[in-house]
């Protein structure tokens, strides 16, 4: 009984510790998030690029030709550059495509059916585009697909229910054990349409795009519709692991104090004598 009992204490100590330093984790997860925002609350944002290349051509503004800002305007084609939706018709700069599978699997553990799906991208392709302001001043912005809230940006143009080939009585009259059951399959295409209003945070620099003009090139780091959403996701987010680290940092260290508080009371209520010992 005292070995059951001790085996139980060490697995809530182990439980509530791990919960702690989970609650913690996400604590500074938190802390990371709600400065971020606090820092985008004073990086220089430009809806306006003529200022924009006016701040960046300014030695005091800029380290090495760059620096960071943010910048809102609309999705515009770059020279020729765009991708062409085959079933759509729908025209972008940005499209991934993805196909998800639904079954039933048979589990010979439990002997049930679940239901289980799996997604497969088959095409993440994007290309160079111009955001432009509203007096038609534009700014290059690159590799949009490596930035953090991109593919919330993307709008669903198609998709297409496939259900599965049905199987024959030949197969269930043969005996065969069936163990997946085809439901059938998803297949969704997601773009960056032109037209679309983006903001984002990153680094913009100054280009030669010619020997007598030059261009602004923005790379973002994280993306959203506006401005103002892009502040507010970090605020979201930041509120939503503040929540979720009080929950852990509470529930295991209530966990640790009961696991540990009841055989540390009942040893200091009932010591080991001597005798007890022999």
């Amino acid at each position: 009984r005292k070995i059951k009992m001790a085996e139980q204490t060490l697995a809530g100590v182990l439980i509530g510790a791990s919960s702690m330093l989970l609650g913690y984790i996400l604590h500074q997860a938190a802390r990371a998030r709600s400065e971020q925002a606090s820092y985008l609350h004073h990086v220089p944002r430009f809806s306006d690029f003529g200022k924009l290349q006016e701040h960046l051509r300014s030695s005091a503004s800029a380290q090495d030709g760059k620096a960071e800002v943010m910048v809102e305007g609309v999705v515009q084609k770059l020279g020729n550059a765009s991708i062409v939706s085959d079933r759509s018709g729908v025209e972008g700069t940005a499209r991934i495509i993805t196909t998800t599978t639904y079954s039933k699997v048979h589990s010979e553990d439990s002997n049930k059916w679940r239901d289980v799906s799996n997604t497969i991208e088959n095409v993440n392709v994007s290309l160079p585009f111009r955001l432009v302001d509203g007096k038609g001043n534009q700014v290059r912005v690159d590799s949009i697909h490596t930035a953090g809230g991109y593919r919330q940006q993307l709008q669903r143009v198609f998709q297409e229910k496939t259900l599965p080939e049905q199987r024959s009585v030949g197969d269930f009259a043969t005996g065969m054990t069936l163990k997946e059951i085809p439901n059938g399959s998803l297949v969704q295409e997601f773009m960056l349409v032109f037209g679309t209003p983006l903001a984002g945070y990153g680094t913009a620099s100054l280009s030669k795009k010619s020997l007598l003009s030059t261009e602004v090139v923005f790379v973002p780091v994280e993306v959203a519709s506006s401005v103002a959403g892009l502040i507010s996701r970090n605020e979201i987010i930041a509120g939503t692991f503040r929540f979720f680290s009080f929950l852990f940092l509470v529930g295991g260290g209530s966990l640790l104090v009961l696991s540990i508080a009841p055989p540390l009371v009942k040893s200091l209520l009932h010591p080991k004598s001597d005798s007890d010992a022999e």
